[in-house]
């Protein structure tokens, strides 16, 4: 036993005290991994370019009937999806027929089109008469509702018939990933034709002029009639006549 301590000693002197070997330096001609993007920015960077068919699910126009052309003798009933996209209107009057008949017309738009500008042409229609031109660049802060003014239909009729329809014939030009929108023309604007479409969505108003009825009291400026709720809401989050 005395014999076996200091050999044992030795042992732990020896290779207890041994230093840990230290890896070699990396050799400065290998190069390290570089840092991948992962931010929101460098992910759109990597994105295919939009094509035709983003414009075609991501914009819709609404048509709704202006607050001036509301009355006692007229009702609006409107049906609209989960993302506030009015699919379809019907408008009906009874006598006295309105000489005018006004509706705000707003653009919906889900997509940004900023280094992609969309450009939009084409006309109002009821039944076959144009009654109303579309002009419309779709730019820089694209991605919002926008207010495209309001139509008139009651110019389109000589007579009152039993119904009318007012619909959009309009057509979307997707232009190259970096045209200027300042510089676009939508009278001249051209692109190829599968960046061309006319499967843009809108609701089409159905306009009834049903039977004589009792003579409507005329409206002060201030007064709005009431109508009963339909249980739709417009872009705006508003109840939809």
């Amino acid at each position: 036993m005395i014999r076996f301590f200091p050999l044992a000693l030795a042992f732990l002197v020896v290779f207890g005290c041994t230093p840990p070997e230290v890896p070699d330096p990396v050799p400065d001609d290998i190069e390290t991994p570089s840092v991948i993007d992962v931010s929101p920015e460098g992910i759109m960077e990597e994105q295919t370019e939009l094509d035709i068919g983003d414009v075609e699910q991501t914009i819709h126009f609404n048509v709704t009937l202006a607050s001036e052309s509301r009355g006692r003798n007229i009702q609006v009933d409107s049906r609209s999806d989960a993302l506030n996209r009015i699919r379809l209107t019907t408008v009906t009057i009874e006598p006295p027929y309105p000489d005018e008949l006004f509706f705000d017309v707003t653009l919906q738009c889900r997509n940004q089109f900023d280094n992609t500008p969309v450009v939009l042409r084409g006309e109002y229609m009821v039944d076959d008469v144009p009654v109303g031109d579309i002009r419309y660049i779709l730019g820089e802060n694209s991605h919002r509702d926008h207010s495209m003014g309001k139509v008139e239909v009651m110019q389109a009729l000589d007579t009152y018939p039993e119904s009318a329809l007012l619909s959009l014939d309009v057509e979307a030009l997707l232009m190259p990933r970096g045209t200027s929108p300042q510089v676009l023309d939508p009278e001249q604007a051209s692109t190829s034709p599968e960046r061309r479409s006319t499967a843009i969505t809108f609701n089409p108003v159905r306009i009834e002029f049903v039977g004589r009825g009792p003579e409507a009291e005329p409206f002060e400026e201030d007064e709005v009639p009431e109508e009963a709720p339909t249980g739709n809401t417009d872009v705006h989050g508003e109840e939809v006549e």
